[in-house]
């Protein structure tokens, strides 16, 4: 969702990576700085405790967004066996409707059922395809016209 106060890049997953890394630099560098003045050392007088934060924020930050990129390509190819799943249920179900109307004597009849079997298959495609995702499975149920 845009925002006149963000911009365009900040998306959710970046605000969400921001988040978790500021998290994780809080808990390290607050560990960090305990376990230093444990053995009587001034947090502010070493580096390593920079050199430490800055080598796990930057894996935290890599593992995440490695995490989140796998996630959109894996829901992204399931998202399109789902369409290719149910496109075919449904127009494989016209298809026979077409062809058993090929098989009528009346052609007054027959010109109907596959005008018919025709304008489902359109519904099929302008209202099917826009709402197929990858976190549902495929709706093979029929299809209800409005």
């Amino acid at each position: 969702m845009p925002s006149k106060f963000l911009p365009y890049w900040m998306t959710p997953a970046i605000t969400k990576a921001a988040v978790v890394m500021l998290l994780t630099l809080f808990i390290v560098s607050s560990a960090v700085d305990l376990a230093l003045v444990s053995v009587d050392v001034a947090p502010s007088s070493t580096v390593l405790n920079d050199v430490a934060i800055a080598v796990i924020a930057t894996g935290v930050m890599l593992f995440y967004l490695f995490a989140t990129h796998t996630e959109h390509i894996f829901l992204r190819a399931k998202e399109r066996m789902n369409l290719a799943a149910e496109l075919n249920h449904h127009l494989k179900r016209v298809l026979i409707e077409i062809r058993s109307a090929a098989d009528l004597d009346d052609r007054a009849e027959r010109f109907r059922l596959i005008d018919q079997s025709l304008e489902e298959a359109d519904h099929i495609l302008i209202e099917l395809v826009p709402t197929v995702n990858g976190e549902r499975p495929p709706r093979y149920s029929a299809m209800r016209r409005s």
